[in-house]
């Protein structure tokens, strides 16, 4: 794919303030420091078999995954922001 612009980036970074003020995640913004991940670091394939080989191989040999990585989910930025905004009582 292409490479985001600056401008490009400034106005992705719009469009998800007004989602997550809509959502009622927040109400104002004071500052905007955005950082682009390139797609290689947060997707996972559809329809991969990797990742229950990977895990099966893993229990086999008594080595567990845990916790919120240790899963291998996919999660996107919705599931993200939620995580980080909720609290476990």
């Amino acid at each position: 794919g292409t490479k985001l612009t600056k401008e490009d980036i400034k106005n992705i970074s719009n469009i998800v303030i007004d989602e997550l003020k809509n959502w009622g995640y927040i109400k104002e913004v004071e500052v905007i420091s955005p950082t682009w991940i390139e797609v290689a670091y947060t997707w996972e394939w559809p329809d991969s078999k990797l990742k229950e080989e990977v895990l099966s191989f893993l229990k086999n040999n008594n080595v567990y995954s845990i916790g919120r990585y240790g899963k291998w989910r996919f999660q996107g930025i919705a599931e993200s922001i939620k995580d980080g905004l909720s609290v476990e009582v």
